[in-house]
């Protein structure tokens, strides 16, 4: 527990530090007071501090006026620690050394002894919200404390008579019961949210503490009973938070949608600004009345809306001057962000010293947010806007001053300075890349005026009608998110010369790479919430590929800088290569619509070695393919008589293995003989037999110069067949076979074996009455023209790629292993065949579906088997989606080959290589076109879908409608439905169990079921119901989403089926919802 306890609190500079564990007792019994930190009558001062200069900026924790010290010291100890720490900011020093006591608490009394508190939760709001003031700036905080804070925060569970925790040290089912604590709770969990959802939201990360019924009850009842002078603006501030949550939402899931005139996105900005407005009707806020943290938290909910037209490109990419929304919410985002700054601007000196920590972030995010603003602005936009722009330069030397009055050159036990000192030089860099960015517009000459009633109000937004707004044509935004305020950026700062400088929050705050980051991290606790989990298949429907594609384009750009840096420096970020000795080919095919397509490959990379240099490589040349000969032999057999076949015996089609049941029995001696009567054509093709790896496997006994003495000497007349020779016969192989005892038993796990490939050989030719090159000439090699592919026992006149060592090169006549490991080709021809296979060219697509799917696990789990494929699951569960890779890779001699097939995406890639010394690995190849081409097709996907299917289906008769767009998660989005009136969502929310509306999940999945007719065609879609609100597992991947698809019927069709109606250009008309008996035309 004491090594527990030492990794939470590291030792200090402290009046503590330096005693032994023979004193942590007393150390525990006494506290600061006792220790000699401060004096009761400094004590005194700064809880007077609090009540009176703190509790405006955090009305969530009240400690009534006649309350004194050395009494709060005595019945909220830890509340006492927290409320002096946070009070001591005019001595930092000793403020430093009271954080680190603080956190030594935490350790010792909430992780290690688990003692679960209200003074704990009131001392650890306190705490939390005024955390960045004290923390230290040259090492990491002890981020473990602090999320155990939040968790502990999160849990509290106020809805409840009992407290549980499942954390913290305790047995899960441990409960006890807590009183109630009146206002002063109803004020707490008030905190917890604010504090939670504020700082989640500013810095992109997950909320832990919901809005819920409860929440609003105990906001109303402390505004209601206005005790102290702050506690309605609690009501005001929660109902604002809770506004701008679902900025946050929508912008995540809809924000691309904004460049997209007429999208739901528009909508959802035109409700939420309605929302905005509509608050300041109800609850009759105005400036004049209300505290500074309100104020500064309706300006917040104005700018997280409004800074939105950041992401509208049509400004950028018109040229002209037209009045647009976006062109009023960039007006009105920058005179938000502007408000934010004059208001604190206008405070009396050194009253914000007792901000708390949302106030200094939301003046950094409009600090930020009103840079990036007007660095969009034109030189020929309104004359009212200019001034805005010329202004903020003024405005940000204000503030530089301003805050440099807070900061001294005082210094802690450590040698750092206060936190101020920091801030200062960030809004100096910020300045300098302003007024860099504003010279570089031609915004230089903008007029300097600074006239009345230019600053917003929160009465009144001054109205754009008949001033126009220009693009920006610099491109400065290009590219552009509102994540990106709040991105992890690497050391250093960049130049001021970057068109994308994203100044973050946390460089704003402090020292690149220090503290105020790691404040995201506090606000996510295990497990995590809820991810969007789809059944396993295409998120999106199927897309377009073109090779114009800007993204594809780009990607395939990347894809080639990649390649030649891994040939120039012979190793990358998935292993290491030789390009000394190692030449290869690759290819990339597609079957998408559109014209990447047209050509066997849409991509194509070769390097030749300096061995091979007179030879070199390309689209023709002739690799040996090794083991993707197994996807020929199992496509032969699938074409002559279909996947029946694979529950057969294989004594049916091998006369030589129904006889050798007889005399050698598998039923009677297992562990000797293989029981060929249970083994099935299908566990052949998927290496489920349990048989011997090959006959042509080499064998220690026969190697002349045997260095392991220890072996004993193998008579020759024992050899069995096919040892003896370096290839046999059939009746020699059977001869071989069955002598062999099985590896393990059939059907239990799988087992690579090119001597089940041989067998199915024979199986073919059992089937066809011909030899198997003859079949797969005449199914496979000749319908696709492959004419550079072919067995080795073929003669062809065609340049094959010979390795330097020829003795070695493992090129030679394997007419025994046909069917196994014997075929050469190119990456022309396998880019063709792996085109015909996802295309279903020569099997019907029903077979070909049931060819792509695994047979049975392997012991990594990322790996499966098929017929034969191994499937390899791209994807990091639960956080993205699994993407299915079904490939076949080998080594033969001193060659490599590997296909891989996306159905998912319906493209695939082939790579053969050879090497001089040693057959090739080629892992690093394929960790590089997943790397850039798997997230391209993603985003590809995702855009077509969001324009072909995203917008609004209503129908005016009915008074029904939904929306529909896509985000950077999986599937497609319905975030609003309608149905004759009244709010849908509401209904699947209470039928699947979802407690808040809010919180439910609609995402959209193609069921690839596809009616083509013409010019229409209809396109079935299932929905996925999820409660975002839920945690994702607990650790252990359980997600089961599948299960629950189909299993809500109205009228014997089900809730879950939505059908569009989609025109030649894939473009969707209307949808049909068939439980609703209702079809919705698509808005324009």
């Amino acid at each position: 527990m004491g090594a527990r306890h030492a990794l939470l609190v590291p030792p200090a500079n402290t009046a503590a530090a330096g005693l032994s564990a023979d004193d942590d007792d007393d150390i525990i019994s006494k506290d600061v007071v006792d220790r000699g930190f401060l004096t009761i009558e400094d004590a005194e001062c700064f809880l007077s501090t609090f009540k009176v200069r703190m509790i405006e900026h955090f009305p969530f924790v009240v400690v009534p006026q006649p309350t004194m010290a050395e009494q709060l010291r005595r019945d909220r100890p830890f509340l006492f620690l927290s409320i002096i720490s946070a009070a001591s900011y005019s001595n930092m020093p000793l403020q430093r050394k009271l954080g680190e006591e603080v956190r030594s608490a935490i350790a010792s009394r909430m992780i290690v002894n688990g003692e679960v508190s209200f003074d704990l939760l009131q001392g650890l709001l306190v705490y939390l919200a005024c955390l960045i003031i004290e923390m230290r700036l040259d090492r990491p905080p002890q981020t473990k404390v602090w999320k155990s804070g939040i968790r502990f925060i999160s849990n509290y569970d106020p809805d409840d008579d009992t407290f549980t925790r499942p954390s913290f040290g305790r047995d899960e089912h441990d409960t006890f019961t807590r009183p109630s604590f009146g206002r002063d709770e109803q004020r707490a969990v008030a905190g917890c949210y604010y504090l939670s959802s504020t700082i989640s939201g500013l810095l992109q990360k997950q909320l832990t503490f919901p809005y819920t019924a409860y929440l609003e009850e105990c906001c109303k009842s402390v505004y209601d009973a206005a005790e102290y002078p702050y506690d309605k603006s609690i009501l005001y501030i929660v109902q604002l938070q809770h506004i701008v949550e679902k900025i946050n939402r929508i912008t995540f899931q809809h924000g691309m949608e904004l460049k997209n005139s007429g999208s739901a996105m528009e909508l959802y900005v035109s409700s939420l600004k309605s929302e905005l407005e509509a608050f300041l009707v109800r609850s009759g806020f105005t400036s004049a009345d209300e505290t500074t943290l309100t104020i500064m938290q309706f300006h917040t909910a104005e700018l997280s809306l409004y800074q939105l037209s950041l992401l509208d490109k049509r400004r950028q990419q018109s040229g002209s001057i037209q009045t647009t929304l976006s062109d009023d919410m960039l007006y009105a985002g920058g005179m938000a962000a502007r408000s934010i700054l004059e208001l604190y601007l206008s405070l009396p000196p050194r009253s914000e010293t007792g901000f708390n920590n949302t106030e200094w972030v939301q003046i950094g995010f409009a600090l930020i947010v009103a840079c990036r603003l007007a660095s969009t602005a034109h030189a020929a936009e309104p004359a009212v806007f200019r001034r805005h722009t010329e202004s903020l330069s003024n405005t940000l030397t204000k503030l530089k001053m301003r805050v440099s009055e807070l900061s001294t050159d005082t210094v802690d036990l450590n040698g750092d300075k206060d936190v101020f000192t920091n801030y200062v030089d960030r809004v100096a860099r910020l300045q300098v890349w302003l007024d860099t960015r504003l010279e570089k517009t031609g915004s230089s000459d903008i007029i300097n005026n600074t006239a009345s009633g230019e600053l917003r109000t929160i009465e009144g937004t001054p109205s754009l009608e008949n001033q126009p707004l220009a693009a920006d044509a610099s491109g400065v935004m290009h590219d552009f998110s509102p994540s990106d305020l709040f991105a992890t950026m690497a050391n250093g700062y960049p130049s001021i010369e970057e068109d994308d400088f994203a100044y973050t929050i946390d460089q704003m705050l402090v020292e690149e790479n220090k503290p105020v980051r790691l404040l995201s991290e506090l606000y996510i606790s295990d497990p995590t919430l809820c991810v969007y989990i789809e059944r396993i298949g295409p998120a999106f429907p199927e897309f377009r590929l073109d090779t114009g594609s800007e993204v594809l384009t780009s990607a395939l750009k990347n894809l080639t800088k990649a390649f030649d840096k891994l040939v120039l420096e012979g190793n990358g970020d998935h292993g290491e290569i030789f390009p000394n000795t190692t030449s290869f080919s690759l290819s990339l095919f597609s079957v998408n619509e559109g014209n990447a397509s047209d050509q066997p490959y849409f991509f194509d990379y070769h390097y030749t070695a300096p061995p091979l240099k007179s030879h070199p490589v390309g689209k023709d040349t002739i690799y040996r393919i090794g083991g993707l000969t197994e996807i020929f032999t199992v496509w032969t057999i699938l074409i002559e008589a279909g996947d029946r076949i694979w529950n057969t015996p294989v004594t049916e089609y091998i006369p030589e293995l129904a006889d050798a049941v007889s005399y050698r029995n598998g039923k009677q001696d297992p562990v000797s003989y293989v029981d060929w009567e249970t083994i099935t054509v299908g566990q052949l093709a998927s290496h489920m037999a349990g048989i011997s790896r090959g006959s042509s496997m080499p064998d220690l006994s026969k190697q002349s110069a045997f260095p392991f003495a220890d072996l004993p000497p193998f008579p020759a007349p024992d050899t069995p067949p096919c040892i003896s020779k370096s290839s046999c016969n059939r009746t020699e192989f059977f001869e071989y076979i069955v002598q062999q005892p099985p590896v393990v038993l059939s059907g239990t796990t799988p087992i690579y074996s090119n001597d089940a490939f041989r067998i199915l050989g024979y199986i073919v030719e059992s089937i066809a009455g011909k030899p198997f090159a003859s079949v797969l000439n005449q199914r496979i090699l000749e319908p696709l023209k492959l004419g550079k592919t072919s067995l080795l026992l073929s003669e062809d006149p065609s340049p094959r790629v010979l390795p330097a060592d020829t003795n070695s090169h493992g090129w030679m006549q394997g007419g025994a292993e046909a069917a196994a490991i014997s075929m050469l080709s190119t990456v022309t021809d396998l880019a063709v065949a792996g085109k015909s296979i996802l295309a279903a060219a020569l099997l019907s697509r029903a077979q070909t579906n049931r060819w792509l799917k695994p047979v049975a696990h392997t012991s990594n789990p990322a790996n499966s088997v098929g017929y034969p494929w191994v499937i390899y699951s791209a994807g990091d569960y639960p956080d993205t989606p699994i993407i299915d890779v079904y490939t076949t890779l080998s080594t033969v001699g001193l060659y490599s080959s590997y296909i891989g097939l996306v159905p998912d995406f319906n493209v695939g890639f082939t790579i053969l290589a050879t090497d001089s010394n040693t057959s090739p690995d080629l892992n690093p190849h394929t960790g590089v076109i997943g790397d850039n081409l798997l997230p391209a097709l993603t985003k590809i996907a995702a855009i077509q879908a969001s324009t072909n299917f995203g917008g609004l289906y209503s129908s005016h008769k009915a008074n029904s409608s939904i929306t529909v767009s896509a985000d950077s998660s999986p599937g497609l989005v319905i975030d609003t439905w309608i149905s004759n009136g009244t709010d849908f969502r509401a209904t699947l929310a209470a039928l699947n169990g979802v407690e808040e509306v809010d919180a439910l999940s609609i995402r959209l999945y193609p069921a690839h079921l596809i009616s083509k007719r013409t010019p229409i065609s209809r396109q079935a879609f299932r929905a996925v119901f999820q409660d975002k609100n839920e945690f994702a597992d607990y650790g252990t991947p359980t997600c089961v989403t599948w299960l629950s698809v189909d299993s809500l019927k109205y009228g014997g069709a089900s809730l879950d089926q939505l059908i569009f109606e989609v025109d030649t250009d894939g473009k969707a008309l209307d949808v049909e919802i068939p439980a609703l008996q209702i079809t919705l035309e698509k808005q324009k």
